[in-house]
């Protein structure tokens, strides 16, 4: 299983993640880092597998800008 990097946001540096069904947010930095879009939930990010945050490590990065 591997993370892909949907969306860079240019203009704040952040970038989406997604990982089965889940979209977590990074690079905003405090309060934005691993908010899940897919789930509408910071709680997502606790709650991955151990292959999730592995995947997370090394994502294969699909950018848009």
């Amino acid at each position: 299983m591997r993370a892909v990097v949907k969306f860079v946001y240019e203009v704040d540096g952040a970038e989406v993640i997604h990982v089965n069904g889940h979209e977590l947010q990074f690079g905003y930095g405090t309060g934005g880092d691993g908010y899940c879009y897919g789930h509408q939930s910071f709680d997502c990010i606790d709650n991955l597998t151990d292959e999730e945050k592995e995947a997370l490590k090394a994502p294969d990065y699909e950018v848009t800008p």
